[in-house]
Protein backbone atom coordinates (compact mmCIF):
# COMPACT_ATOMS: atom_id res chain seq x y z
CA UNK A 1 0.00 0.00 0.00
CA UNK A 2 1.16 3.57 -0.69
CA UNK A 3 2.40 5.90 1.97
CA UNK A 4 -0.03 8.40 1.69
CA UNK A 5 1.17 12.03 2.23
CA UNK A 6 -0.40 15.43 3.09
CA UNK A 7 1.86 18.62 2.06
CA UNK A 8 0.49 21.90 3.13
CA UNK A 9 1.91 24.95 1.96
CA UNK A 10 0.89 28.52 1.19
CA UNK A 11 2.73 28.69 -1.98
CA UNK A 12 1.10 26.64 -5.13
CA UNK A 13 4.20 26.72 -6.91
CA UNK A 14 5.87 24.29 -3.67
CA UNK A 15 2.60 21.74 -3.77
CA UNK A 16 2.94 21.31 -7.72
CA UNK A 17 6.52 20.73 -7.34
CA UNK A 18 6.12 18.41 -4.69
CA UNK A 19 3.36 16.95 -6.26
CA UNK A 20 5.38 16.12 -9.64
CA UNK A 21 8.47 14.79 -7.70
CA UNK A 22 6.47 12.42 -5.46
CA UNK A 23 3.11 11.58 -7.03
CA UNK A 24 4.78 7.94 -8.94
CA UNK A 25 5.95 7.02 -5.38
CA UNK A 26 3.52 8.20 -2.78
CA UNK A 27 -0.20 8.94 -2.76
CA UNK A 28 0.47 12.59 -2.43
CA UNK A 29 -2.49 15.02 -1.42
CA UNK A 30 -1.65 18.80 -1.59
CA UNK A 31 -3.76 22.50 -0.20
CA UNK A 32 -3.13 25.54 0.34
CA UNK A 33 -5.81 25.73 3.46
CA UNK A 34 -5.28 24.44 6.82
CA UNK A 35 -9.17 23.61 7.00
CA UNK A 36 -8.85 21.44 3.87
CA UNK A 37 -6.09 19.95 4.80
CA UNK A 38 -7.84 18.60 8.13
CA UNK A 39 -10.56 17.49 5.93
CA UNK A 40 -7.47 15.48 3.72
CA UNK A 41 -6.15 14.05 7.00
CA UNK A 42 -9.77 13.10 8.19
CA UNK A 43 -10.99 10.91 5.01
CA UNK A 44 -7.84 9.94 3.52
CA UNK A 45 -5.97 8.36 6.79
CA UNK A 46 -3.31 10.20 6.09
CA UNK A 47 0.15 8.71 7.39
CA UNK A 48 2.60 11.57 6.73
CA UNK A 49 1.73 15.31 7.37
CA UNK A 50 4.45 17.79 6.07
CA UNK A 51 3.58 21.64 6.31
CA UNK A 52 5.65 24.79 5.83
CA UNK A 53 6.54 26.32 9.05
CA UNK A 54 5.93 30.29 8.08
CA UNK A 55 2.33 30.38 6.41
CA UNK A 56 -0.06 33.69 6.39
CA UNK A 57 -3.21 31.83 8.25
CA UNK A 58 -1.58 29.78 11.06
CA UNK A 59 2.57 28.72 11.12
CA UNK A 60 2.88 25.04 10.46
CA UNK A 61 3.56 24.48 14.50
CA UNK A 62 0.38 25.88 15.66
CA UNK A 63 -1.63 23.70 12.49
CA UNK A 64 0.34 20.25 14.24
CA UNK A 65 -0.61 21.56 17.46
CA UNK A 66 -4.58 21.74 16.02
CA UNK A 67 -4.53 18.51 14.48
CA UNK A 68 -2.53 16.69 17.41
CA UNK A 69 -5.48 15.74 19.88
CA UNK A 70 -8.41 14.44 17.31
CA UNK A 71 -5.54 13.48 14.97
CA UNK A 72 -2.42 12.22 16.46
CA UNK A 73 -1.26 8.99 14.24
CA UNK A 74 0.38 11.13 10.88
CA UNK A 75 3.90 11.37 11.70
CA UNK A 76 5.04 14.93 11.27
CA UNK A 77 7.72 17.12 9.39
CA UNK A 78 7.90 20.53 9.47
CA UNK A 79 9.62 22.81 6.98
CA UNK A 80 11.60 26.12 7.73
CA UNK A 81 13.28 28.36 5.39
CA UNK A 82 14.82 30.02 7.58
CA UNK A 83 16.81 30.13 10.91
CA UNK A 84 14.47 30.70 13.74
CA UNK A 85 15.81 28.42 17.17
CA UNK A 86 12.70 29.26 19.06
CA UNK A 87 10.63 27.53 16.55
CA UNK A 88 12.52 24.46 16.64
CA UNK A 89 12.83 24.37 21.04
CA UNK A 90 8.98 25.13 20.20
CA UNK A 91 8.21 22.10 18.09
CA UNK A 92 10.39 19.82 19.45
CA UNK A 93 9.18 20.53 23.43
CA UNK A 94 5.43 20.09 22.53
CA UNK A 95 6.47 16.67 21.15
CA UNK A 96 4.57 17.92 17.13
CA UNK A 97 7.71 17.36 14.66
CA UNK A 98 9.43 14.39 13.97
CA UNK A 99 11.99 15.74 11.67
CA UNK A 100 12.65 19.08 10.07
CA UNK A 101 13.72 20.21 6.42
CA UNK A 102 14.89 23.20 5.56
CA UNK A 103 13.58 25.17 2.46
CA UNK A 104 14.40 24.76 -0.74
CA UNK A 105 14.02 21.04 0.13
CA UNK A 106 15.71 18.86 -2.64
CA UNK A 107 14.22 15.14 -3.43
CA UNK A 108 16.67 13.42 -1.83
CA UNK A 109 16.52 14.67 1.32
CA UNK A 110 12.81 14.66 1.42
CA UNK A 111 12.31 10.77 0.15
CA UNK A 112 15.10 9.78 3.05
CA UNK A 113 13.20 12.12 5.68
CA UNK A 114 9.40 10.01 4.24
CA UNK A 115 10.64 6.81 4.53
CA UNK A 116 12.54 7.28 8.30
CA UNK A 117 8.81 8.64 9.10
CA UNK A 118 7.17 5.73 7.38
CA UNK A 119 9.01 3.39 9.52
CA UNK A 120 7.82 5.35 12.35
CA UNK A 121 4.57 5.37 11.81
CA UNK A 122 4.35 1.88 11.31
CA UNK A 123 6.59 1.13 14.54
CA UNK A 124 3.70 4.04 16.45
CA UNK A 125 0.70 1.70 14.71
CA UNK A 126 2.09 -1.34 16.11
CA UNK A 127 2.60 -0.08 19.20
CA UNK A 128 -0.92 0.93 19.30
CA UNK A 129 -2.29 -2.34 18.22
CA UNK A 130 -0.41 -4.15 20.89
CA UNK A 131 -1.52 -1.56 23.72
CA UNK A 132 -4.98 -2.18 22.37
CA UNK A 133 -4.38 -6.05 22.38
CA UNK A 134 -2.84 -5.76 25.87
CA UNK A 135 -6.19 -3.55 27.29
CA UNK A 136 -8.52 -6.21 25.99
CA UNK A 137 -6.41 -8.95 27.13
CA UNK A 138 -6.82 -7.35 30.94
CA UNK A 139 -10.37 -6.16 30.58
CA UNK A 140 -11.11 -10.14 29.14
CA UNK A 141 -9.37 -11.59 32.52
CA UNK A 142 -11.06 -9.03 34.63
CA UNK A 143 -14.45 -10.60 33.50
CA UNK A 144 -13.06 -14.22 33.64
CA UNK A 145 -12.38 -13.49 37.02
CA UNK A 146 -16.16 -12.68 37.85
CA UNK A 147 -17.50 -15.12 35.72
CA UNK A 148 -15.48 -17.88 36.97
CA UNK A 149 -16.71 -17.19 40.84
CA UNK A 150 -19.87 -16.77 39.83
CA UNK A 151 -20.27 -19.43 36.62
CA UNK A 152 -18.61 -22.26 38.21
CA UNK A 153 -18.70 -21.66 42.20
CA UNK A 154 -22.68 -21.42 41.29
CA UNK A 155 -23.11 -25.01 40.19
CA UNK A 156 -20.52 -26.60 42.51
CA UNK A 157 -22.26 -25.02 45.34
CA UNK A 158 -25.57 -25.98 44.65
CA UNK A 159 -24.45 -29.34 43.65
CA UNK A 160 -22.67 -29.88 47.39
CA UNK A 161 -26.06 -27.96 48.62
CA UNK A 162 -28.23 -30.95 47.34
CA UNK A 163 -25.53 -33.60 48.25
CA UNK A 164 -26.30 -32.50 52.07
CA UNK A 165 -30.13 -32.99 51.09
CA UNK A 166 -29.76 -36.03 49.63
CA UNK A 167 -28.21 -37.01 53.24
CA UNK A 168 -30.23 -35.91 55.21
CA UNK A 169 -33.14 -37.06 53.84
CA UNK A 170 -33.81 -40.67 53.19
CA UNK A 171 -37.10 -40.62 50.88
CA UNK A 172 -36.22 -42.31 47.68
CA UNK A 173 -38.79 -39.92 45.82
CA UNK A 174 -36.63 -36.48 46.68
CA UNK A 175 -33.13 -38.23 46.24
CA UNK A 176 -34.74 -39.06 42.73
CA UNK A 177 -35.74 -35.17 41.94
CA UNK A 178 -32.22 -34.24 43.79
CA UNK A 179 -30.25 -36.06 41.20
CA UNK A 180 -32.36 -34.19 38.08
CA UNK A 181 -31.22 -30.64 39.77
CA UNK A 182 -27.22 -32.44 40.40
CA UNK A 183 -27.89 -33.27 36.81
CA UNK A 184 -28.95 -29.91 35.55
CA UNK A 185 -25.79 -27.96 37.36
CA UNK A 186 -23.02 -30.52 36.08
CA UNK A 187 -24.79 -29.40 32.39
CA UNK A 188 -24.63 -26.00 32.94
CA UNK A 189 -20.82 -26.56 34.55
CA UNK A 190 -20.19 -29.21 31.42
CA UNK A 191 -21.35 -26.03 29.21
CA UNK A 192 -19.65 -22.89 30.98
CA UNK A 193 -16.23 -25.66 30.62
CA UNK A 194 -16.90 -25.65 26.90
CA UNK A 195 -17.50 -22.46 26.17
CA UNK A 196 -13.83 -21.75 27.81
CA UNK A 197 -12.16 -24.38 26.12
CA UNK A 198 -13.95 -23.03 22.55
CA UNK A 199 -12.37 -19.50 23.31
CA UNK A 200 -9.13 -20.65 24.31
CA UNK A 201 -8.93 -22.60 21.25
CA UNK A 202 -9.49 -19.88 18.88
CA UNK A 203 -7.32 -17.74 20.67
CA UNK A 204 -4.11 -19.91 20.55
CA UNK A 205 -4.54 -22.23 17.60
CA UNK A 206 -3.19 -21.59 14.17
CA UNK A 207 -5.91 -20.91 11.32
CA UNK A 208 -5.70 -23.81 9.10
CA UNK A 209 -7.30 -23.51 5.78
CA UNK A 210 -8.15 -27.03 3.34
CA UNK A 211 -11.53 -28.14 2.05
CA UNK A 212 -14.47 -27.90 4.16
CA UNK A 213 -17.41 -30.29 3.12
CA UNK A 214 -20.27 -28.10 3.92
CA UNK A 215 -22.93 -30.22 3.49
CA UNK A 216 -21.21 -32.54 6.66
CA UNK A 217 -20.43 -29.90 8.37
CA UNK A 218 -23.84 -28.58 8.66
CA UNK A 219 -25.32 -32.24 9.34
CA UNK A 220 -22.61 -32.54 12.47
CA UNK A 221 -23.81 -29.22 13.53
CA UNK A 222 -27.45 -29.68 13.41
CA UNK A 223 -27.33 -33.71 14.73
CA UNK A 224 -26.38 -32.47 18.00
CA UNK A 225 -29.54 -30.25 18.23
CA UNK A 226 -31.95 -32.52 16.48
CA UNK A 227 -31.48 -35.49 18.82
CA UNK A 228 -32.00 -33.10 22.08
CA UNK A 229 -35.48 -33.96 23.45
CA UNK A 230 -36.45 -29.98 23.95
CA UNK A 231 -36.13 -29.50 19.72
CA UNK A 232 -38.54 -31.74 19.11
CA UNK A 233 -41.05 -29.34 18.23
CA UNK A 234 -38.41 -27.15 16.67
CA UNK A 235 -39.78 -27.02 12.92
CA UNK A 236 -36.34 -27.14 10.66
CA UNK A 237 -35.52 -26.10 6.88
CA UNK A 238 -32.41 -26.20 5.30
CA UNK A 239 -31.18 -24.90 2.25
CA UNK A 240 -27.57 -25.67 0.91
CA UNK A 241 -26.35 -24.88 -2.30
CA UNK A 242 -22.30 -25.15 -2.68
CA UNK A 243 -21.75 -24.18 -5.79
CA UNK A 244 -17.88 -24.97 -6.06
CA UNK A 245 -14.84 -26.38 -3.56
CA UNK A 246 -15.34 -23.74 -0.41
CA UNK A 247 -12.20 -23.43 1.64
CA UNK A 248 -11.25 -22.13 4.93
CA UNK A 249 -10.41 -23.10 8.80
CA UNK A 250 -13.05 -26.22 9.73
CA UNK A 251 -12.52 -25.87 12.60
CA UNK A 252 -13.24 -22.56 13.37
CA UNK A 253 -16.64 -22.49 10.93
CA UNK A 254 -17.30 -25.57 13.18
CA UNK A 255 -17.44 -23.44 16.31
CA UNK A 256 -19.47 -20.47 14.23
CA UNK A 257 -22.36 -22.37 13.42
CA UNK A 258 -22.62 -24.60 16.44
CA UNK A 259 -22.90 -21.47 18.68
CA UNK A 260 -24.92 -19.77 16.19
CA UNK A 261 -27.49 -22.98 16.12
CA UNK A 262 -27.61 -23.26 19.62
CA UNK A 263 -28.40 -19.53 20.32
CA UNK A 264 -31.83 -20.03 17.57
CA UNK A 265 -32.96 -23.53 19.37
CA UNK A 266 -32.46 -21.83 23.11
CA UNK A 267 -34.52 -18.89 22.82
CA UNK A 268 -37.13 -20.04 21.07
CA UNK A 269 -40.99 -18.99 22.92
CA UNK A 270 -41.76 -21.47 25.24
CA UNK A 271 -45.45 -21.11 24.49
CA UNK A 272 -45.04 -20.54 20.64
CA UNK A 273 -47.46 -22.70 18.10
CA UNK A 274 -45.22 -23.02 15.90
CA UNK A 275 -41.28 -22.82 16.37
CA UNK A 276 -39.28 -22.21 13.56
CA UNK A 277 -35.75 -22.30 12.21
CA UNK A 278 -34.38 -21.77 8.94
CA UNK A 279 -30.79 -22.11 7.57
CA UNK A 280 -29.47 -21.26 4.18
CA UNK A 281 -25.97 -21.93 3.38
CA UNK A 282 -24.43 -20.94 -0.02
CA UNK A 283 -20.81 -21.39 -1.13
CA UNK A 284 -19.25 -19.68 -4.41
CA UNK A 285 -15.68 -19.47 -5.29
CA UNK A 286 -15.54 -15.86 -3.70
CA UNK A 287 -17.17 -16.26 -0.19
CA UNK A 288 -19.77 -18.74 2.22
CA UNK A 289 -23.01 -16.66 3.07
CA UNK A 290 -24.58 -18.52 5.64
CA UNK A 291 -28.02 -17.65 7.49
CA UNK A 292 -30.03 -18.82 10.66
CA UNK A 293 -33.25 -17.61 11.44
CA UNK A 294 -35.79 -18.17 14.31
CA UNK A 295 -38.94 -16.93 15.49
CA UNK A 296 -37.71 -17.04 18.58
CA UNK A 297 -37.79 -14.19 21.56
CA UNK A 298 -35.51 -11.95 19.64
CA UNK A 299 -33.55 -9.30 20.73
CA UNK A 300 -34.61 -5.60 22.32
CA UNK A 301 -32.50 -2.80 20.33
CA UNK A 302 -30.78 -1.86 23.36
CA UNK A 303 -29.19 -5.09 23.60
CA UNK A 304 -27.81 -5.48 19.99
CA UNK A 305 -24.63 -3.48 20.16
CA UNK A 306 -23.36 -6.03 23.26
CA UNK A 307 -24.36 -9.20 22.34
CA UNK A 308 -20.64 -9.98 21.31
CA UNK A 309 -19.26 -8.46 24.48
CA UNK A 310 -17.90 -11.48 26.76
CA UNK A 311 -20.33 -12.82 29.40
CA UNK A 312 -22.94 -10.68 28.11
CA UNK A 313 -26.68 -12.00 28.51
CA UNK A 314 -29.29 -9.84 26.79
CA UNK A 315 -31.94 -12.00 27.97
CA UNK A 316 -32.47 -13.84 31.85
CA UNK A 317 -33.93 -16.84 29.36
CA UNK A 318 -30.27 -17.25 28.97
CA UNK A 319 -28.46 -20.27 30.55
CA UNK A 320 -24.89 -19.49 28.83
CA UNK A 321 -21.90 -18.59 29.98
CA UNK A 322 -22.17 -15.54 27.73
CA UNK A 323 -19.18 -16.84 25.27
CA UNK A 324 -20.51 -18.23 22.57
CA UNK A 325 -21.24 -14.96 20.52
CA UNK A 326 -17.78 -13.33 21.54
CA UNK A 327 -16.34 -16.20 19.82
CA UNK A 328 -18.33 -15.96 16.97
CA UNK A 329 -16.89 -12.94 16.42
CA UNK A 330 -13.81 -13.36 17.33
CA UNK A 331 -13.80 -15.94 14.70
CA UNK A 332 -15.73 -14.59 11.77
CA UNK A 333 -13.14 -11.87 12.17
CA UNK A 334 -10.34 -13.85 12.01
CA UNK A 335 -10.83 -15.42 8.62
CA UNK A 336 -11.88 -11.80 7.63
CA UNK A 337 -15.35 -12.11 7.39
CA UNK A 338 -18.45 -10.19 8.73
CA UNK A 339 -21.37 -10.95 10.62
CA UNK A 340 -24.86 -8.82 10.53
CA UNK A 341 -27.33 -9.29 13.19
CA UNK A 342 -31.23 -8.36 12.56
CA UNK A 343 -33.84 -8.93 15.47
CA UNK A 344 -36.87 -7.90 16.87
CA UNK A 345 -38.24 -8.36 20.49
CA UNK A 346 -40.62 -11.21 20.10
CA UNK A 347 -40.46 -11.72 16.65
CA UNK A 348 -37.30 -13.43 16.17
CA UNK A 349 -33.79 -13.00 15.32
CA UNK A 350 -31.62 -13.33 11.60
CA UNK A 351 -27.59 -13.96 12.12
CA UNK A 352 -26.15 -13.41 8.73
CA UNK A 353 -22.39 -14.52 8.39
CA UNK A 354 -19.96 -14.00 5.45
CA UNK A 355 -16.34 -15.80 4.95
CA UNK A 356 -14.30 -15.51 2.07
CA UNK A 357 -13.82 -18.69 0.15
CA UNK A 358 -9.50 -18.37 1.14
CA UNK A 359 -8.82 -20.99 -1.96
CA UNK A 360 -9.42 -17.99 -4.59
Amino acid sequence: MSIRILYLDDEIQNLNSFKAAFRKTYSVFITDNPEEAIRIIRDEHIQIAIADQRMPEMTGVEFFAKIKEEYPDPVRILLTGYSDLHTVIEAINSGQVFRFIDKPWDEDSVKHAIQSAAQHFETKMELKRKNEELNRALAELDSFVYSISHDVRAPLMAMWGLVNVARMDPDPNLRSELLDYFEQSIQKLDGFLNSLLDFFRNKRLDTVIEEVDLRFLLDDALALHRAHPSNQDVKLQVHIEDQTLFYSDPHRLRLVLGNILTNAFTYQKMNNAEKRIEVSMVADSEKLDFKVSDNGIGIGPEHIPHIFKIFYRADTQSQGAGIGLYVVKEVVEKLKGKIIVESNRNEGSTFHVIIPNHKF
